[in-house]
């Protein structure tokens, strides 16, 4: 009764993961936000877009901005692969353990990422 208890916990966590993955994940137009004008949403967003002119620093925000994105999706299927393992554990406390610190980690990785893009993105904005 206990395994399937542990199953039914583990498979409750990982859709209730999958389930925050798909809500965090939506993001609606930029036109949706900032109305229809090209001017206001390259306004808001800090770029250069309306000028035609790059500088390095829009290209470091990109860069950032994309490993951030893919460090969050490595993280979040860390996690969901921790559960897994979880799941299929059948109480057996190795595999238990070594799923909790996958998951421990994943989510330690991902905090990791938020705080240090948050880091950059102080820092570009005071320079």
């Amino acid at each position: 009764m206990r395994n399937l208890h542990t199953k039914l916990i583990g498979l409750a966590f990982v859709s209730l993961l999958l389930a925050g993955v798909v809500v965090i994940s939506y993001h609606p137009p930029a036109a949706a936000l900032f109305g229809n004008s090209k001017k206001t949403a390259c306004d808001a967003l800090g770029s250069s877009c309306g000028t035609g002119a790059v500088t390095v620093g829009d290209i470091i925000k990109s860069i950032i901005g994309i490993l951030s994105y893919v460090v969050g999706v490595a993280a979040v299927i860390m996690v969901i692969i921790g559960g897994f393992r979880y799941i299929t554990s059948n109480g057996d406390s190795n595999q238990i353990s070594s799923a909790k610190n996958t998951i421990i980690y994943a989510l330690i990785g991902l905090v990791i990422a938020v705080l240090a893009r948050a880091i950059v993105a102080f820092v570009f904005n005071r320079l």
